[in-house]
């Protein structure tokens, strides 16, 4: 199908923006164009995109590795207490401003590296158990961050797990 072709054009400008807003230090993607921030959301969105790109030949597999080995490294720096904080795309470090975003989207491409590619899995499972009891969280507005108490818990794994054990399983999707 036309979509699965490397020449996509709509693919080729998602990478092409992937790849203008890379900083080459640290191998974060800013979370907007000619931003300097990101997330763990974003870091996990720019692990999925590179995913993608090596599906669609717009990366080779050594290439995938080293890049997919810097993001979750990246990720792996961010203390658990931070992790509801933007993360500067040049240091690789939280700052000060929340980042309004759930881990959710880190953690689905932890695990997607983890089941999908062997070679990655080793570090993807090790940073995976980091986050595997880690609140799903949100930054409550005009609270500082970086102040006790000001994330709200959305759920934890073991809400999500417990939660599924309670629909029927004719109801389950």
């Amino acid at each position: 199908p036309a979509f699965l072709r490397p020449s996509t054009p709509e693919a080729g400008a998602q990478w092409a923006y992937v790849e203008r807003n890379t900083d080459p230090a640290t191998s974060l993607v800013s979370a907007t164009e000619g931003a300097s921030v990101t997330s763990l959301a974003g870091i996990g969105h720019a692990i999925k995109a590179t995913l993608a790109a090596h599906r669609l030949n717009f990366v080779n597999g050594q290439e995938l590795f080293r890049r997919v080995t810097a993001l979750i490294e990246a990720g792996a720096r961010i203390p658990v207490v931070d992790a509801g904080m933007s993360i500067s795309t040049r240091t690789g470090r939280p700052t000060t401003e929340p980042a309004d975003e759930s881990l959710a989207p880190y953690r689905a491409a932890l695990e997607l590296v983890s089941w999908s590619y062997p070679a990655l899995r080793g570090i993807a499972v090790k940073e995976l158990a980091r986050w595997s009891d880690a609140e799903l969280t949100t930054p409550e507005p005009g609270v500082n961050p970086t102040s006790r108490g000001s994330v709200t818990p959305l759920r934890t794994a073991s809400d999500i797990l417990q939660r599924a054990a309670t629909i029927p399983e004719d109801d389950r999707q």
